[in-house]
């Protein structure tokens, strides 16, 4: 199930962020949300929660991690927008 590959995918990025290693880290973090914005079609309740906390972490990556301004931006901007649906 595409829910059970999010959360494998987010096991593995915690660990990757633990090591330091923020370029594996982003890429995990947007696997998860492209994984959670196709399941907020199904069921938006359930995954409207994690995409935005996911977005928001990705935002922080590339900001203190990556010191990337642009995508870290971006990606604060996704977290908001699902913070307000």
């Amino acid at each position: 199930m595409c829910s059970d590959v999010c959360l494998s995918i987010l096991h593995t990025t915690k660990e990757v962020l633990r090591e330091r290693k923020y370029r594996d880290a982003a890429n995990g973090f947007q696997m998860i949300v492209k994984g959670l914005e196709f399941l907020i079609a199904f069921d938006e309740e359930t995954y409207l929660s994690p995409l935005y906390a996911n977005c928001y972490a990705l935002s922080r990556v590339f900001a203190f991690g990556l010191y990337d301004k642009e995508a870290a931006c971006t990606f604060a901007e996704k977290a908001c927008v699902y913070a307000h649906m």
